[in-house]
C-alpha cells in the first residue's frame, strides 16, 4: 500500500471514529442578574434570560438556572432546563418561571427539573406539551388556568406539586401516553386530572399521587374511552372523586371497589394546611402495591416498613404506603394526641408525664432542644428494636448540641431508642444536678457524644461509637 493511500485511510478512520463518538452536552447558565449578550457559559457571564438560553442552547444541552424570578414565557425545543438544586423544595419555590398572566409560561419538549411555573391565564396555561416528549419533575404548577394542558405527545409528571389552578391540575385530550406518579394534585377549579378527548386513548398512568380538595373530580373521564391504570393513590374530598374510571390499591372516599382500595380517612397531617402526609394509624401505610410503586416518594425517601404497622399491601416491598409520601418521620405526643413536624416543637409544648413519640426518619431539627425539667419520655416506636433505633435518626448536621438536660431532670425524664449523631459540639448535655435516663440510644459521629457536668445521668444499654472527641465527658 502507498504510504498515501495509508495516511488517507488513516483520516478516513479517525474522522468516522470521531463522527460516531457523542457530543458533550454544553451547560449555559442563567441568572436574573445577567447579561443576555454575554456568552452563557459560566455563572461570571451567565444569561439573563431562560428564553436566550434556549437559543444559545441545542436539543441535547442543558440550561442551569438561578433562584430568582423570571418574568418570560418560554418554547423549549429539547433542551433539559434545571435549578441549581431540583432536590431542594426551597430552591424550587425560588425559582420562579412567570409568564405574568399573559399566555401560556412554558410550552415543552425536553426535561423541565426544579421550578415553580405559574401565572400561565389568559390565552394559555402553566404548561403546554402538544406534541413530541416532555418530562416534569421536581416541579411547583400553580395559580395558572390549566396547570398542565397535555394535548399530543408523552409526558411524565413526576415529583410535582400542582395547585390552585383556576381549571384543570392537567388536562389531557389525544395523547401518545401519559405518566403521573408521586405527584401531589390538589385545590384545583376543576378536575385534579381531566380528560377531555371522546376517542380511545390508552396509556395513562398514574402511581402514589395524592389528588385532594379539587372542585369537580379527582380524576375524570366524561366519555368513558380512556384506559386508565391508576394505582397506589389517595382520592379523597374531591366533589367526585373517581368519574368513570377506576383503581386498586388506593384510598377513595367515595368507596369506589376495586382490588386493594379502601375507604377510611387517611388521617392527613394537617389538612387545612395542605400537609397530606400521613400519620400514624393511616390506613394507606404499608396498603399499596409494591410491584409498580416508584422507589421513592415525591421527597425522594426511600420506601420504608412501618413496625408499628401491619403489612396490608402486595408485590415486592409489600410495605408501599398509598399516596405521594411515605411515612418516614411523625412526632407525635401521645397523651395530648398531637402531631408535630419538629422535635423541639413537641417537647416545648409538652406537660409533665407527657409520652412523645418519634416515628422513623432522619430528622434535621432546630435544636437544641431544653427539656426544662419535665418528667416526659422522648423515644421511638420501638426501643427494643435496634432496626427502629438505627432508622430514626436526629442528625446535628455540624450544629452544636441536640438535647440538653440543665434544670435537675431525675429518672422520670427518659430520652429512648434514637439514633443522636453529626453534632460539632453535644449530642447530649447534662448539668445542674440533672440526672435523666439515656437508653438504648446509638450515639455516633459527634465531637463528644455525652457530656455531663455536676450531674449524674442514668446511661443503660446505649451503643456509643465513633465520636471525634470522646464518647462521653465530664
Amino acid at each position: 500500500m502507498s504510504k498515501r493511500k495509508w495516511v488517507l485511510g488513516m483520516i478516513v478512520a479517525i474522522a468516522v471514529s470521531l463522527g460516531a463518538m457523542p457530543l458533550q452536552a454544553t451547560t449555559y447558565y442563567v441568572v436574573t442578574d445577567g447579561n443576555d449578550n454575554d456568552d452563557g457559559l459560566s455563572w461570571s457571564t451567565a444569561f439573563a434570560t431562560i428564553g436566550q438560553g434556549i437559543i444559545a442552547a441545542g436539543a441535547s444541552d442543558i440550561i442551569e438556572v438561578n433562584e430568582g424570578t423570571y418574568y418570560e414565557k418560554i418554547t423549549m425545543g429539547g433542551e433539559t432546563i434545571q435549578s441549581i438544586d431540583p432536590n431542594d423544595w426551597d430552591v424550587v419555590a425560588n425559582t420562579i418561571i412567570d409568564a405574568n398572566s399573559n399566555g401560556t409560561t412554558v410550552t415543552a419538549s425536553g426535561t423541565l427539573t426544579g421550578f415553580t411555573i405559574m401565572h400561565g391565564a389568559g390565552s394559555g396555561n402553566g404548561v403546554y406539551l402538544g406534541g413530541g416528549s416532555l418530562t416534569l419533575s421536581n416541579c411547583e404548577v400553580r395559580d395558572n388556568t390549566d396547570g398542565i394542558t397535555h394535548f399530543g405527545g408523552s409526558l411524565t409528571v413526576e415529583n410535582c406539586k400542582i395547585y390552585d389552578n383556576s381549571s384543570e391540575g392537567i388536562a389531557v385530550d389525544e395523547v401518545d401516553g401519559l405518566t403521573v406518579k408521586s405527584s401531589l394534585i390538589y385545590d384545583n377549579g376543576a378536575a385534579g386530572i381531566g380528560f377531555e378527548y371522546d376517542e380511545p386513548v390508552s396509556g395513562i398512568t398514574v402511581l402514589n399521587c395524592t389528588i385532594v380538595g379539587n372542585t369537580n373530580y379527582g380524576i375524570s373521564d366524561p366519555e368513558n374511552v380512556y384506559t386508565e391504570t391508576i394505582t397506589n393513590c389517595i382520592v379523597w374530598d374531591n366533589s367526585d372523586d373517581l368519574y368513570n374510571c377506576s383503581a386498586t390499591y388506593s384510598c377513595i372516599q367515595d368507596g369506589d371497589s376495586g382490588t386493594g382500595n379502601i375507604s377510611s380517612d387517611p388521617c392527613f397531617v394537617d389538612n387545612p394546611n395542605d400537609d397530606y402526609r400521613l400519620t400514624a394509624g393511616s390506613g394507606c401505610i404499608d396498603a399499596a402495591d409494591g410491584n409498580v410503586d416508584p422507589t421513592t416518594d415525591i421527597l425522594g425517601n426511600s420506601r420504608y416498613d412501618d413496625s408499628s404497622t401491619a403489612n396490608t399491601g402486595t408485590g415486592d416491598p409489600n410495605y408501599v404506603d398509598m399516596g405521594a409520601y411515605e411515612v418516614t418521620g411523625v412526632v407525635h405526643n401521645q397523651d395530648q394526641d398531637i402531631w408535630y413536624t419538629s422535635i423541639k416543637d413537641a417537647i416545648d409544648d409538652a406537660n409533665n408525664g407527657d409520652e412523645i413519640v418519634i416515628y422513623p426518619g432522619t430528622y434535621e431539627p432546630i435544636l437544641p432542644a431544653f427539656f426544662y425539667g419535665k418528667e416526659i419520655i422522648v423515644r421511638s416506636t420501638d426501643p427494643n428494636d435496634w432496626n427502629v433505633v438505627a432508622a430514626t435518626v436526629i442528625d446535628g448536621s455540624t450544629a452544636g448540641t441536640l438535647f440538653v438536660f440543665t434544670d435537675q431532670e431525675d429518672a422520670n425524664t427518659v430520652l429512648s431508642g434514637l439514633t443522636l449523631k453529626n453534632c460539632d459540639v453535644r449530642a447530649v448535655w447534662t448539668g445542674n444536678a440533672s440526672n435523666p435516663m439515656i437508653t438504648r440510644c446509638i450515639i455516633e459521629d459527634n465531637a463528644v457524644g455525652m457530656y455531663y457536668g455536676n450531674a449524674s445521668p442514668i446511661i443503660i444499654k446505649n451503643l456509643i461509637r465513633d465520636d471525634n472527641h470522646c464518647g462521653t465527658d465530664d
